[in-house]
């Protein structure tokens, strides 16, 4: 009896193979990529340099009543130098600014000013900062405020590897000028990758608030006293591969609160502002 289907045999051979490249594609389904976060400033001579904007606006009020409008912004080129790596490799990093910031006087006038500082942090490769010192001339009372900025502000990174949608959150407990305990925290999200300046980078999602007192060591009744308290989100582009940070965008909702005596009667001023607040890396070099 004649075969009445000559290509049965080609048939079956191509679906065989059909079959085969399906279930190679199920049972070679290739895992989302992990990545190992980390911060790295080495070697030693390593300048990295950025450039920042910032634009605030905001109302001041004393004692409950509308005092005046702010608004000003701020350019700034800022840099790190590696000076040192001590064991564990801690990074001793020289971190340098130069700010370009409005001035308002009290008639409203506007002017530009220019300020410089400077601060020697330690940084462990998990960017956790374990040292931090004044280089530039500033008073115990802001030392003590920007320490506190950069150890809430700073993301600390997971010890093992992450995947795209892995959540980490920060916690930190302060003490506020009056004696009494607040809690601050920030959220971390990693929300995927891109191509940014140049760079292969991890994006970062990150919602959270800072909590930071402002406590004189004076006893100088008519120095304010108080503590800010900023709400923020925004977004950190990451190169995982070189360890380092390409650029940031950046939310800040910051209600600041301030208590002073004038003619021996007790002033409330309370500022209520909203910052935008952008950064981009400009340059890496070796000295």
């Amino acid at each position: 009896m004649a075969n009445k289907s000559p290509l049965t045999h080609q048939s079956a051979f191509f679906c065989i193979i059909a079959l085969a490249i399906a279930l190679t594609g199920v049972s070679c389904t290739q895992e989302d990529p992990s990545f190992l976060l980390r911060s790295d400033f080495s070697p030693v001579g390593n300048v990295i340099e950025y450039s920042l904007q910032l634009h605030r606006v905001g109302t001041v009020f004393e004692n409950g009543e509308p005092l005046r409008e702010v608004e000003f912004e701020i350019d700034a080129d800022i840099s790190y130098t590696t000076q040192e790596i001590l064991p564990g490799d801690i990074a001793v990093v020289l971190e340098q600014q130069k700010w370009d910031m409005d001035k308002t006087d009290d008639s409203g006038k506007v002017t530009r000013e220019i300020k410089e500082r400077a601060y020697r942090l330690q940084f462990k490769p998990n960017g956790k900062i374990v040292g931090f010192e004044v280089v530039s001339a500033m008073s115990p009372a802001w030392t003590k405020y920007i320490r506190q900025y950069y150890e809430q502000g700073m993301p600390i990174f997971p010890s093992e590897k992450i995947k795209i949608g892995h959540s980490w959150t920060q916690h930190s407990t302060v003490e506020l000028e009056n004696g009494e305990m607040a809690q601050s925290g920030t959220t971390y999200t990693v929300k995927g990758t891109a191509r940014k300046l140049k760079h292969d980078c991890l994006i970062l999602e990150y919602t959270g608030n800072l909590t930071l007192p402002y406590i004189p060591d004076s006893k100088d009744s008519t120095e304010g006293r108080g503590h800010d308290q900023i709400e923020m989100n925004g977004l950190l582009y990451l190169d995982h591969e070189a360890g380092i940070l390409v650029s940031s965008e950046e939310r800040r909702r910051i209600i600041s609160t301030r208590s002073f005596f004038r003619d021996n009667q007790l002033v409330e001023h309370v500022a209520e502002s909203d910052e935008m607040v952008s950064s981009g890396l400009k340059n890496i070099s070796v000295e």
